[in-house]
């Protein structure tokens, strides 16, 4: 879909997940399906920065968006220059049956828009749901680089999965992953993360990530 398209788009998305904190003003995608979807194009309908390859960015009323953009999907970071923690936002038009192989696609969060920053996510079905490994490399050769891996994450007969930890649990290793899989072969999420004993208080790092199936190799 085109910039323009994407709107429409957002009207028929019927999955969300999102990760921000109390601080963050407005309604968000935890207050149902309708608030997300406003929540989005309010997003969207700010000319970005650059727009390219279902990759955008913008300033925009003291924020930085960085997000992208699939046929069924779309993904948000956003960061906020007034001090607030940041949020990020996973949305789409829900697969109840997600196919089992390989997904790879782009993340986003801090730092994102000029470093790489990737995942690749396997999923194995079972007779009534699945489970998924995922791995994110945020940064990639830059001071934030961050890597973590993500194993036996139950996924339901929705195509929605949730690790169970609380976004902004205290500790090293509290590693949030929430999301589901969409139709067209598309995953997506959102994850929060702390690299270090550095980033114990306040909130925690986050991020949201989307992606396609990779092809079976013939």
């Amino acid at each position: 879909p085109s910039w323009g398209e994407l709107p429409a788009l957002v009207d028929r998305m019927n999955h969300r997940a999102e990760i921000r904190s109390g601080n963050f003003p407005g309604t968000g995608c935890d207050d149902g399906v309708a608030a997300c979807q406003a929540l989005v194009k309010t997003v969207l309908a700010v000319d970005p920065v650059a727009v390219g390859d279902g990759v955008f960015f913008r300033w925009w009323n003291g924020t930085l968006d960085t997000g992208g953009w699939l046929e069924n999907s779309i993904f948000i970071y956003t960061e906020s220059g007034r001090g607030l923690p940041p949020r990020a936002i996973s949305m789409g038009i829900r697969d109840t049956n997600p196919v089992t192989g390989v997904y790879r696609g782009r993340a986003y969060g801090p730092d994102s828009i000029s470093a790489d920053s990737n995942f690749e996510l396997t999923y194995t079905s079972g007779a009534t749901r699945g489970q998924l490994d995922m791995t994110v490399e945020l940064n990639k050769g830059s001071d934030s680089a961050f890597t973590h891996t993500w194993t036996n994450v139950s996924v339901d007969n929705e195509g929605y999965f949730d690790n169970g930890i609380t976004p902004n649990r205290q500790g090293v290793g509290a590693h949030k992953l929430e999301g589901g899989f969409y139709q067209g072969g598309e995953v997506g999420g959102v994850f929060s993360y702390r690299r270090n004993d550095r980033n114990l208080r306040g909130d925690a790092s986050y991020g949201a990530f989307g992606g396609k199936l990779v092809p079976a190799s013939p």
